[in-house]
This record gives C-alpha cells, structure tokens and sequence, in this order.
C-alpha cells in the first residue's frame, strides 16, 4: 500500500527485487485497510473504503492477479455508482500543488 497524491494505491511487486507486477485497481478513491495475508499462500485479502463506497472486504488471487468481492457493506437507497469523486490539484501562488 503506498500514498501517491494523497490517495491510497495498492500494487504487488516482486520479493527478490521490489519491481512492480502490477497495480490492484480499486473501484474509486479510497482507503486500503486489513491487508492480511500469509507468504506461503496465493492469496491476500483486504479491505477498500471510499468517499462514497461503504466497506468492501476482496480477496486477491496471485495466480491469476484478479481481485474478488466478498462482502460489501450496503446502505440503503445509496447507490455509489451514482456518484463521481474526482482529484484536483491547483496551483498555489509559490508555485506547489
């Protein structure tokens, strides 16, 4: 899990060097909790919570490097896919974002 424009990213790299396999896309901007797992298994669970996303539990699959939901925390009347949550930076007046 790593902090990349102030949002969470999950990726998965290689043990014996750390070079990226690849990136777990995550349904929308978030945060990454209960990351569990153990090294002799294919497979890792974790959490995802979002601005608008209740908690979603997934188990990822290292053999075939898809992620699966398990369960998910639902909301009534609250659909998040009729949202957008969406990342803007802005200039200061020194010059950062």
């Amino acid at each position: 899990v790593y902090m990349r424009h102030a949002q969470e990213t999950l990726s998965i790299h290689e043990l014996a060097d750390g070079a990226l396999v690849q990136h777990v896309p995550l349904p929308d901007v978030g945060t990454i909790s209960a990351l569990r797992g153990r090294t002799q298994h294919t497979e890792f669970f974790y959490s995802f919570t979002g601005f608008v996303h209740p908690a979603v539990q997934f188990r990822f699959d290292m053999e075939t490097m898809t992620s699966t939901r398990l369960r998910e925390d639902r909301v009534a009347d609250h659909d998040p896919e009729s949202f957008e949550t969406k990342q803007v930076f802005y200039t200061s007046k020194d010059g950062t974002k």
